[in-house]
C-alpha cells in the first residue's frame, strides 16, 4: 500500500525529472529571443576577456609595444605571432610577466623559444590571463655578442 508522502515524493521526483528534460531538450521554440529580434553583430560575436602586451625591446633603438584582445583561448605562441614577433626577431628571450591575482605579487616565467622550429616549448605555451605582459628581447647568437655578453656582469 503507498501512502500519502510517497505519492507526494514521487509526483516531485517525475515533476523534477521531467523538468531537467524539458530545460535541457534544446528545443528551438524554447530559446528567450532577442528584444529585437536581431543576429549578432561580429562585434558583439567577439568578445573581449580582458588584454595582453607584448613590449619588443630591441637592444638598438625603440622598442615597440603590442596591446592585443583575449578573446578566446590564447597562448604565449599565438601572442607572439600576432605581434609579429616571430618574424621580427630569430632568437628571442622571452619573460611572461603576471601578477597573481591572490596576493599582488609579481610572478616572472621564463618562456623558452626555439628559433630553428619558430615555436615556445609546449610545456612553457602559457594560456595568457588579463594584463599579462610578455617581454621580448632580441637574442643574437654571433660569436661578438656572446664574448661581449659573457664580459657583462648585468647577466
Amino acid at each position: 500500500m503507498v501512502t500519502n508522502n510517497k505519492l507526494q515524493i514521487l509526483a516531485i521526483a517525475l515533476l523534477l525529472g521531467l523538468g531537467i528534460v524539458f530545460c535541457g531538450s534544446g528545443c528551438s521554440t524554447l530559446q528567450i529571443a532577442n528584444p529585437n529580434n536581431a543576429l549578432p553583430t561580429a562585434s558583439s560575436a567577439k568578445q573581449s576577456f580582458g588584454e595582453y602586451q607584448v613590449r619588443l625591446q630591441s637592444h638598438f633603438g625603440k622598442g615597440k609595444t603590442f596591446q592585443g584582445p583575449i578573446d578566446g583561448p590564447i597562448t604565449v605562441q599565438t601572442a607572439l605571432e600576432r605581434s609579429g614577433a616571430v618574424e621580427e626577431y630569430r632568437a628571442m628571450e622571452i619573460t611572461l610577466m603576471r601578477v597573481v591575482k591572490e596576493n599582488g605579487q609579481p610572478l616572472k616565467l621564463p618562456v623558452i623559444y626555439r628559433g630553428s622550429k619558430k615555436t615556445v616549448r609546449p610545456e612553457q605555451d602559457y594560456a595568457l590571463h588579463p594584463n599579462d605582459v610578455i617581454v621580448v628581447t632580441a637574442k643574437s647568437n654571433n660569436p661578438l655578442d656572446k664574448f661581449v655578453n659573457a664580459l657583462s656582469p648585468t647577466k
